[in-house]
């Protein structure tokens, strides 16, 4: 079981919890039709007009969960352990597949061991790749060029952390998560 508390923006009421079951957690910026939620109930693309955030929970461990949208919005899950995990879901298709496949940058390896190098490769030719830890903090970027770059874990805790790519024109291309262990 895992329960949520949802802050409410300027909201002086801090006991709102959702108390629930959760496969996909997705936040729209309007209100969607039956019909959508229905077609949209186990794929949604990460840039789908109108997402704001979309919390998959496709893991077997850990208190983070993370936002597959550019936005990256991070969420800490209280009172979570990894007994509250379950692989058992609903939806037959693996939404993880679909976004590998989507992904336009590659990275390597994924886990990294803390002190080698997170390899980048990218269609870009200049960009910067920005990782963040699990709580938002940016803790490194690095510059892109000749569509590769190479990042040193060695100064990284461990845990997972959340890579963005960005054009020199400040377009996200990719974001997606990566761990040190």
């Amino acid at each position: 079981m895992v329960i949520f508390f949802l802050p409410a923006r300027n909201s002086n009421n801090n006991d709102r919890r959702l108390n629930a079951f959760l496969d996909d957690f997705r936040v729209w910026k309007r209100a969607l039709s039956a019909e959508e939620v229905v077609a949209m109930q186990c794929i949604v693309a990460p840039n789908a007009a109108g997402l704001e955030a979309n919390w998959k929970f496709n893991k077997d461990s850990g208190v983070a969960a993370f936002d597959q949208t550019a936005i990256t919005h991070f969420a800490i899950l209280n009172s979570m352990t990894d007994a509250n995990w379950s692989t058992d879901v609903a939806c037959a298709v693996d939404m993880a597949v679909n976004d590998v496949a989507s992904a336009k940058t590659k990275i390597y390896p994924n886990p990294v061991k803390k002190g080698h190098d997170i390899h980048f490769v990218t269609k870009e030719k200049s960009a910067t790749i920005s990782l963040n830890d699990a709580i938002g903090k940016l803790v490194k970027t690095q510059k892109v060029s000749g569509e590769k770059a190479s990042v040193s874990s060695s100064n990284l805790g461990t845990g997972l952390y959340i890579y963005k790519v960005q054009s020199t024109d400040n377009n996200i291309i990719d974001s997606r998560k990566t761990r040190v262990k």
